[in-house]
Formats: structure tokens, sequence, C-alpha cells
């Protein structure tokens, strides 16, 4: 995501970190019931209205709360980006470098598609624009085994220099931004 200033990246962190937070556990509410027959439809949802409240407003916002199928799996393609394995590298990393912006977003599942919750997020703090990548689409691309160890200071540099993409130490995807230029995805 992209803002305006610093300000507005700084007041915006606490919201999206709450959302993060909540859909870690939504994540792992939705893979403790998802097959129990009992317990989907209105109680599944009554539920998880009741005890995720931001990620059922973002539901809502992309008109998929309350849909009901084999093993609730629409709603996992609104939520399977919360890997539970993601808070194992803290919760969020964001990075200012001048004026460019690295966000750091780990163990993502490859499949997740953060269109909607990114619009969410743009109509609810200050952003000006967002962009995102999968994993697999920058491996296409790039070899990110330099990445493996970390990332110095010279390769932030390089980094900026070519406006690449890659990984940090724990596998966490890093896009680096320049607010003044349009990067091809």
């Amino acid at each position: 995501m992209i803002f305006q200033n610093d300000d507005d990246l700084k007041d915006a962190l606490p919201f999206i970190k709450k959302v993060i937070r909540e859909g870690l556990a939504a994540y792992n509410f939705w893979q403790r019931y998802r097959d129990n027959k009992l317990y989907l439809e209105e109680k599944f949802w009554k539920d998880f209205g009741e005890n995720f409240p931001q990620i059922a407003d973002y539901l809502k916002f992309a008109n998929i709360y309350g849909i009901v199928d084999e093993g609730m799996n629409k709603l996992a393609d609104y939520i399977a980006g919360f890997s539970s394995d993601f808070s194992r590298h803290g919760l969020l990393n964001i990075k200012l470098i001048e004026n460019f912006r690295i966000f750091i977003y780990g163990n993502v599942w490859h499949f997740a598609d953060w269109d909607p919750m990114m619009q969410y997020l743009l109509i609810k703090t200050a952003a000006i624009r967002y962009e995102w990548m999968s994993d697999e689409w920058i491996e296409q691309e790039y070899d990110l085994s330099e990445f493996e160890e970390g990332v110095s200071d010279e390769q932030i540099e390089a980094i900026k220099m070519k406006g690449i993409k890659g990984k940090d130490k724990f596998g966490n995807v890093i896009v680096i931004k320049d607010n003044e230029t349009e990067l091809p995805f």
C-alpha cells in the first residue's frame, strides 16, 4: 500500500495490524470448523461475526459474508492468506527507506488473492494506491537464492536501482515500491 506521507502510514498501521491479527484468528476458526457439518451455516456465521467483526466487515465488503458451501471453501479464497505460520515471523514489518516503502508479509498462501483485502484497506485507510504480487510470480522472474541469508544494505541499494522484488531471510516476500514509478504487475 502506498501512502501520501509517513504520517498517514503510521496512522493506518494500528488498523492494518488489527485486521491482520483478527484475520489470523478467523483463519484458525475456519480451519477448526470448516468440515464440521453440524456447525455450518447460521451458527458458523453468527459466531464468526461475533468473534471477528473486522473480518466480517471485510467479507461483507467483498460480498462473501454468509455464503455456505462445501467445506466453506469460498471463504477460504478470501482469508487463506492469513496463514497461521505467518505469525511466527512478526505481525507486520515495514521499512521506510527514502521514498521507498518495503512491505514484508510472510508465509502468505501462494494462491491467495489480495485484491479484495487491499481494496478494503484502501477505503478504510488514507492509502492512495496498492499493489501486491505472489511469490510464484517473483520466482518466475528472479533468482531469489541471494535473499535467503537476509537483505544487506548493498542488496537494498541494488534492488532500488533495478526495481526488483525478492524475499528476506525468513522467506517473506519483499516488494520495493517507488512512489514515482508504476511497476509492471
